[in-house]
């Protein structure tokens, strides 16, 4: 039979898949569109990537947080090691940076991408934006990853 701290760990595990994969997917299949030049495509997948991101990504990293309390309370294993401390800071900074660059400058891309005539330098513009905040984005949630797999002390 399974401790508590194992299913915690389970569906901690599992909600990273999700949160990390579904956000690299997104970020690779707008990579494609902006570099293919699909201006329609790329209008529509921006418009169901904001869904996903709402409904699917953002969701699981609020369960990665709320079962890595878990783990701490039911390991018993205190909130003062350095590897716990850094986890919460870098999702902390995750919903941050998800919530005020990366909302903005997807919103920024599809009003880009809505606005007729579409003007090429400003969905560039945008799409270079959204580029450099995603590799910000993925690099925070690759530090938080290493951080988790690492624990490191001091």
């Amino acid at each position: 039979m399974l401790s508590w701290y194992a299913v915690l760990k389970v569906v901690h595990v599992m909600a990273v898949v999700v949160w990390v994969g579904g956000a690299l997917a997104i970020s690779a299949v707008t990579a494609r569109y902006l570099g293919a030049g699909d201006r329609a495509g790329l209008a529509g997948f921006v418009k169901q990537s904001m869904g996903f991101g709402h409904r699917v990504v953002g969701p699981s990293s609020l369960v990665v947080l709320l079962s890595g309390i878990g783990m701490v309370l039911v390991g018993r294993l205190g909130f003062h090691a350095l590897w716990v401390r850094l986890g919460f800071a870098g999702i902390l900074l995750h919903f941050l940076f998800g919530a005020l660059i990366m909302r903005k400058r997807t919103q920024a891309l599809s009003v880009a991408l809505a606005t007729a005539p579409q003007d090429d330098a400003r969905i560039a513009a945008a799409g270079r934006a959204l580029r450099v905040g995603t590799l910000v984005y993925l690099g925070i949630m690759a530090a938080v990853i290493t951080v988790m797999v690492a624990k490191p002390t001091l």
